[in-house]
């Protein structure tokens, strides 16, 4: 038998890790084990110490571009392995490198999982449960059919990125192609994290993905460190203040769009949500078209014209910074916007401007029905304003 254990290299910073990895390996004599390390970092700013006990131990590393976080290591690994000719394992483990191994023996559970049948084994039971993924992740849904991956539309489990073993078949078919999300905050790598879990449960179904624990971040033989950084015995605690407070808030800004301000787009909960924006704004639940990074949006302004033509586009979300200035844009996207014959809502956050390009914006679309409302915004606690277009099938209004 032979299994792979893949690192991610970020941080670098514990030698004793390495060393209690390298002690588990000598406690099987029939298992041919393979050290690497997917180094999102130079070799230049690992500590002489640190590269010097790898190299002599036998690790090989792995240097790529720094992208995609844990989830790119992950995929990165696997598709430097498809082209490299090395001999297939039949498991991988991927680890992150700020885990602590708070004991020997894990390879063995892991085994002992998978001869009951466990193609996909976390460290530690996850806090994402996800009931109907096509539903309540419709634009990673998107991102996946248009990628040419499949996946499972209703219920997912998913795997922390921190510990997993996984059978190298799987692997292969669930990561090569994975369409794992590049750019924006960090928070954003659990589109890659839930995208993975339903593509391998499409896979291999979700009785065969299990864990070593029913515990968050532990088991008995590894604990887990959230992005470099120990738990605080507060988290959980702030973890379900924080959401409650965030489904208070969907709850309460659905209803007022919905009751108050009279908007279409909440009432069709099935349908994609369009971010245009610039690089540095990536918004979580949005196909995200980003003007500057065209290379890195979730969506193409040819594959934009398809879904409005296909009535699958209910909102389009865009700064007024660019409303403003991009004439070009917006004629297209006005354009594109008719195709549809399901309403269509246009939201255009207008905080922090000149009032003299405010009046300017709303003359030069004068013949577009425009609303302005004042609106509170929860996560600031602020009042702003925003301009909303209803598109009405059918209805020509620019």
């Amino acid at each position: 038998m032979k299994i792979s254990i893949v690192l991610t290299g970020y941080y670098f910073r514990n030698k004793h890790l390495y060393e209690q990895i390298l002690q588990e390996t000598k406690l099987y004599d029939s298992i041919s084990f393979n050290l690497f390390i997917l180094s999102h970092k130079a070799e230049y700013e690992i500590s002489v110490d640190i590269y010097n006990y790898l190299i002599t131990n036998n690790w090989q590393i792995i240097y790529q571009p720094n992208i995609g976080w844990d989830w790119g290591c992950h995929a990165q690994f696997v598709q430097w392995h498809n082209k490299s000719n090395l001999p297939n394992p039949n498991f991988v483990l991927f680890l992150h490198d700020d885990i602590i191994v708070c004991k020997n023996g894990f390879i063995r559970e892991y085994l002992t999982l998978s001869c009951r049948g466990y193609e996909l084994i976390g460290n530690s039971l996850p806090f994402t449960k996800i009931k109907s993924f096509e539903h309540s992740y419709a634009d990673e849904a998107y991102i996946l059919s248009k990628s040419g991956c499949q996946y499972e539309s209703g219920e997912v489990k998913v795997v922390r990125g921190s510990a997993f073993f996984i059978s190298f078949d799987l692997a292969v078919k669930a990561l090569s192609n994975l369409p794992y999300q590049k750019y924006g905050s960090i928070h954003l790598a659990n589109r890659s994290l839930r995208m993975f879990g339903a593509v391998a449960t499409f896979l291999v179904g979700k009785e065969r993905i299990g864990y070593l624990s029913d515990k968050h971040f532990s088991s008995e033989y590894i604990s887990e460190e959230m992005r470099g950084q120990s738990i605080s015995p507060l988290f959980f605690v702030k973890r379900h203040v924080v959401s409650f407070i965030s489904k208070v808030r969907i709850y309460v800004s659905t209803m007022y769009s919905r009751v108050i301000l009279n908007h279409t787009y909440t009432l069709n909960s099935s349908g994609l949500k369009v971010n245009v924006t610039h690089n540095n704004d990536i918004q979580y639940g949005y196909l995200n078209l980003i003007i500057d990074n065209l290379n890195g949006s979730d969506v193409s302004f040819d594959e934009l014209v398809q879904l409005f033509e296909q009535y699958k586009i209910c909102s389009v979300k865009i700064p007024f910074s660019i409303a403003s200035t991009n004439e070009e844009l917006m004629s297209f996207l006005f354009s594109v916007i008719l195709k549809s014959n399901k309403p269509v809502d246009v939201l255009i956050d207008v905080d922090n401007l000149i009032e003299n390009d405010f009046h300017q914006f709303l003359n030069r679309y004068s013949n577009v029905d425009v609303k302005q409302e004042v609106i509170f915004r929860l996560k600031s606690f602020k009042f702003g304003k925003r301009l909303y277009i209803k598109y009405l099938p059918h209805k020509v209004n620019y």
